[in-house]
């Protein structure tokens, strides 16, 4: 048997967990199955996961809203002012 000590009690130690010199895994491709199965279901489950997260944490994109704003003096320059003093947005997008 492949990784089990027999003890005088019959049972198998050192092999799989509860089993005995007459069921431990005597085939090397039962085990490498039993390893296949088990990485398998771990990326199911780590697809699962990640598939929860996205629907459940991150926040859903709306269309933008249709905002109308009136072009007065003022507005144009509080924009400006907006865009080049406070937010800098001159500085990466402009030539």
């Amino acid at each position: 048997m492949l990784g089990c000590v027999v003890r005088s009690n019959g049972a198998c130690y050192g092999g799989r967990r509860g089993a005995t010199a007459d069921t431990a895994s005597t085939t090397p491709a039962l085990d490498d199955l039993e390893h296949v199965v088990r990485v398998v279901l771990a990326i199911i489950v780590a697809i699962l996961l990640a598939w929860t997260w996205y629907t459940t944490q991150l926040p859903r994109q709306r269309p933008a809203t249709d905002i109308k704003i009136e072009a007065t003096a003022e507005n144009i320059e509080r924009g400006r002012y907006l865009a080049v003093n406070v937010l800098q947005c001159v500085d990466c997008h402009s030539e």
